[in-house]
């Protein structure tokens, strides 16, 4: 029986064979190039979001901080619905609430300044919550809607998040990254972000307890849903690792 002859590689073979390793490196380096710098243009765009978001924080935190100190807090009554017709690149209708309240032994009318999309007739005559200027009589606000920015800020960390999650998991990827980097790197943040503005907005209310947060700040909800998404994320994701 004969031996099979050994094949012997020729120095065509061996120049080829590198040459196909060294194009196979070239291109993943391309890859993992092109997704960095995607990874790092979504970033971008999450931080000037979360940026956005920390100002509206801020100023509803300043806003509601203001009224409750230099405001009285009493209730009005609703007495007309004025209609605003918008003209432009998109006709559209408001409604805006006028109400009166008594201070210091007068009678006074202001109009709220958030519009509703569809005629709240129903309201008139309904007693709302309000603010009163203790400094000025004639300046006041309904209490539902002294906190105004807090919705717009959790509307702004929410798109933030998105483009957060997908660059931090896209540049982690490129590096191999384990459940304990992302947890660190994505969950843990997003979550420590959520839970740390419903705290702030506290601060906007240096006379109520906690509670009032949930029932004052109608922002103060989404940032809870938003880390309560991020947490639950983050769950799924441990799962997912421990049984790959």
């Amino acid at each position: 029986m004969s031996k099979k002859k050994k094949h012997i590689q020729t120095e065509k073979e061996r120049l080829h064979q590198e040459e196909a390793a060294r194009k196979r490196a070239e291109k993943a380096e391309r890859e993992r190039m092109q997704n960095r710098r995607t990874a790092l243009i979504l970033f971008g765009i999450a931080m000037a979001l979360f940026a956005v978001m920390a100002a509206l924080v801020g100023v509803n935190i300043a806003k509601m901080r203001n009224y409750e100190l230099h405001y009285t807090k009493t209730y009005g009554t609703v007495t007309a619905i004025r209609t605003h017709n918008s003209t432009g690149y998109r006709n559209s209708r408001h409604y805006y609430l006028i109400f009166s309240y008594t201070a210091d032994g007068k009678t006074y009318s202001a109009e709220d300044w958030e519009g509703y999309n569809s005629s709240p007739d129903k309201m008139i005559g309904e007693r709302i919550a309000i603010y009163v200027s203790k400094a000025d009589p004639e300046r006041a606000a309904r209490v539902v809607t002294a906190d105004g920015f807090s919705i717009m800020a959790a509307f702004a960390c929410a798109l933030g998040a998105i483009p957060y999650v997908v660059g931090m998991a896209t540049l982690l990827a490129v590096k191999k990254s384990s459940f304990k980097k992302r947890a660190l790197a994505i969950w843990l943040p997003l979550f420590g972000l959520c839970a740390a503005c419903v705290l702030l907005f506290w601060v906007g209310l240096p006379t109520e307890g906690f509670a009032a947060v949930f029932g004052r700040v109608r922002g103060a909800i989404g940032f809870t849903v938003l880390a309560g998404i991020a947490l639950a994320l983050g769950t799924v994701d441990g799962l997912l690792s421990r049984k790959g």
